[in-house]
């Protein structure tokens, strides 16, 4: 996939009572909003700062191809009619940010299928993201010797200042053995160390792909 293209990370925080009905409602609703555009991942929050949410990645050639797609739905008969007036009412709060891919590293489909995502974020000192980008980028292939990243992206509109990475794992298990080894090779530990000190905060979340996923 191309660095050009431009990614939208949508997250939806769910009433508890609701969840079971809005994940019912998308399996059987939701090609009709993928017919306007590429939907990379579909995903629902196992472990993180919130449960009862979804989390899900669009791809878009431009912002002008996201602003014609939001202008397509907004004309949608069935989007207007089949799903928006049943899924807003289950919807505590949106949020969505739009993401720019590492120009050094290509956003890649995942190498495992039926397990888990971890979606981690960073969050640094703007004054320090040209440092970040020189010292992050030699390193990752690296890191990728124990787990390929899917993607290295950086916000371009929404909160700002963030870096976001994608991993796919068979388990949690296998997520925790490949940090582990990962972080007892010396020269990567140190080398990560030196990016590290830039970040003034890091959150992660553990992803189950849904049932329309593309990454599954």
């Amino acid at each position: 996939m191309s660095s050009n293209k431009i990614y939208e990370l949508r997250t939806y925080d769910l009433k508890p009572d609701k969840f079971a009905d809005y994940l019912k409602l998308i399996k059987e609703k939701f090609d009709i909003r993928t017919a306007h555009s590429k939907l990379c991942g579909f995903w629902t929050t196992d472990i993180g700062d919130k449960l009862n949410q979804v989390v899900h990645l669009w791809e878009y050639d431009s912002y002008c191809h996201r602003a014609a797609v939001r202008s397509a739905l907004t004309k949608d008969e069935r989007w207007n009619t089949e799903f928006i007036p049943y899924s807003k009412p289950m919807i505590v709060k949106q949020k969505n940010v739009m993401l720019r891919p590492a120009s050094w590293y290509p956003v890649r489909d995942p190498d495992v299928t039926g397990g888990i995502y971890e979606l981690r974020r960073y969050t640094f000192d703007p004054s320090k993201r040209d440092e970040i980008e020189r010292l992050w980028a030699p390193v990752i292939p690296h890191r990728n010797k124990y787990k390929e990243a899917i993607g290295i992206w950086f916000t371009e509109v929404g909160t700002l200042n963030e870096i976001y990475s994608l991993w796919s794992y068979k388990d949690g298990d296998e997520r925790s053995q490949a940090r582990k080894t990962a972080f007892e090779d010396e020269v990567l530990k140190k080398a990560l160390h030196t990016v590290d000190v830039h970040f003034t905060m890091t959150k992660n979340s553990l992803l189950h792909p849904t049932t329309i996923s593309p990454w599954n």
